[in-house]
């Protein structure tokens, strides 16, 4: 419409959108006054090239704006007529249009010619959100491209060949340079690959890639000459991993260590030939060596079907014991993941118990001149062991000392399980069966019916430490299993029926002596 305002007697249009507050109350209008005069000249100072001409028409092909700035529209007593695309007479946009509109299918892009000259222009409807069925038009002839590609092409075929001389005469110099060191790093690898280790890799060179595989291929007999004292020579061409050699030696540290063993795999062994059994052992230590080493822990050993592993060392951890619980409750997501492909392909199923402790081991490079191992020993090292060895009294998976569940009580669903002497100790430990994660997590996170068990199982335990064992018989006759089965409900039956009918001495703690690991 034309301005009756500041822009008196201009034409142009009006851009507004009105807002609303967060309870949606119409709050007011922002609008913009935007001249016909000043589209155009917009349209004028947005060029990509140029000889390139931009329109905006309307769906009756009247002239909006063009980059030109010709008059495009007669304003007269506030009414106005807008010119079309013929009145213009820019044959280059009537052609442009005409092709546009013959088109079955609108593309955004057409290429025309006329005069002999060639042309490419771009269409581009203004978006639903505008209320009027404009489009854009940006008309480029070709030869604003590729005129100064035909102009430069000569040139560059004379810059393309010299630029082949030199870099053929450089070419050959370089490679002069390089065939010698190669020849000699060569030799090194061939050594490395004989496992002769003797001797250093000593090579300078102005080429930085020659520099780098010098260096690399001197670090490598490095960290071999450092593994062949972990395990045979036979197996350090696969350990390159680090730069540095061992001697033997440890230190006290405080670590979270973690045992693990598959029960009856006695029974499991004698199903399988050696082969597959063999395929299937490796599978399964693959799985749970990635999900520790994944969660920083360090696999120690593998001791026939069990695996030692720890957290805090060689790299400092403070949060090792996290880690350890996160990394048990995973493994054991993962082994019942496998179990249930292994039970389709009429294969042994594991059932992994888990012991962690928290303690202070001697930690280090253990061993001889001949083989070491970086290995963690030690009284807690032993606890552990017995700790994983009471699941099978308890029908546990995982159980944790009482040092461990003070450093994670807050992130770990835990129930008390029990106070117990293991097998060679005076000392009691309280334990803790590890159930679930209750934070940071959500895969991890228990279950409406874990969460009862526990608080039913803790609150019979209190009762049973406090000498109501009628009240605690009661509780744990009447809990719901989880699975329906619960091995550590009938031992805490069982023991409070005989303190019922022979009660303790007075200093009973409730702790009991193991007889069996």
């Amino acid at each position: 419409y034309v301005y009756a305002s500041t822009l008196r007697g201009e034409a142009g249009i009006t851009a507004s959108k009105s807002f609303f507050n967060e309870a949606g109350v119409f709050k007011g209008v922002f609008a913009a006054d935007i001249s016909l005069k000043g589209f155009s000249q917009l349209l004028k100072q947005a060029k990509i090239s140029k000889n390139t001409t931009s329109y905006v028409v309307d769906e009756k092909n009247h002239v909006v704006a063009n980059s030109q700035e010709k008059p495009n529209v007669v304003v007269k007593d506030y009414n106005y007529t807008l010119l079309t695309v013929e009145d213009l007479k820019d044959p280059v946009l009537s052609k442009a249009i005409k092709e546009y509109d013959q088109l079955k299918t609108k593309e955004s892009f057409i290429h025309f010619s006329l005069d002999e000259k060639e042309y490419i222009a771009a269409f581009e409807e203004f978006p639903n959100i505008f209320q009027n069925n404009w489009k854009a038009v940006v008309i480029c002839p070709l030869d604003d491209f590729v005129m100064q590609i035909k102009q430069n092409r000569n040139n560059t075929l004379w810059y393309s060949l010299i630029i082949l001389i030199v870099a053929f005469v450089l070419a050959y110099r370089l490679a002069r340079r390089i065939s010698k060191p190669i020849i000699i790093l060569a030799e090194e690898a061939k050594k490395i690959q004989d496992l002769n280790l003797d001797g250093k890799v000593t090579i300078d060179s102005y080429i930085k890639e020659i520099s780098e595989l010098s260096h690399a291929i001197s670090s490598l007999k490095t960290t071999m000459q450092s593994f062949s004292y972990y395990i045979p020579k036979a197996l350090v061409k696969k350990l390159i991993n680090r730069k540095q050699t061992v001697h033997i030696g440890g230190k006290s540290k405080e670590v979270t260590l973690m045992f693990s063993d598959i029960a009856g795999f006695t029974s499991v062994s004698e199903s399988l030939s050696p082969d597959k059994l063999v395929v299937h052992l490796s599978q399964y230590f693959e799985e749970l060596t990635k999900i520790i080493m994944t969660n920083n822990g360090t696999v120690d050993k593998y001791i026939g079907d069990a695996i030692m592993s720890f957290w805090g060392a060689p790299i400092p951890d403070r949060y090792h014991a996290y880690n350890a619980c996160r990394a048990a409750l995973l493994c054991q997501r993962r082994l019942s993941e496998l179990n249930r492909i292994w039970k389709r392909s009429d294969l042994p199923v594991f059932n992994t118990r888990m012991g962690l402790h928290i303690g202070d081991v001697i930690i280090g490079n253990i061993g001889s001149s001949e083989r070491m191992n970086y290995t963690a020993i030690g009284d807690s090292v032993n606890l552990c062991s017995r700790l994983e060895g009471l699941n099978k009294y308890y029908g546990t998976q995982i159980i944790v000392s009482e040092t461990v569940y003070d450093h994670v009580k807050e992130y770990f669903l835990m129930r008390p399980l029990d106070r117990v002497a293991v097998k060679g100790k005076n000392n009691t430990v309280k334990i803790y069966e590890l159930v679930a994660q209750i934070k940071d997590d959500n895969s991890l996170l228990p279950t409406d019916e874990q969460m009862d068990f526990c608080t039913a199982f803790e609150k019979a335990y209190k009762l049973f430490l406090t000498r109501q064992w009628q009240e605690a018989l009661e509780m744990f006759e009447t809990i719901i299993p989880i699975n329906n089965v619960d091995l550590t409900l009938k031992v805490y039956a069982e023991r409070c029926r005989e303190y019922i009918k022979t009660p303790p001495p007075k200093e009973w703690d409730g702790s009991v002596h193991m007889t069996e690991k």
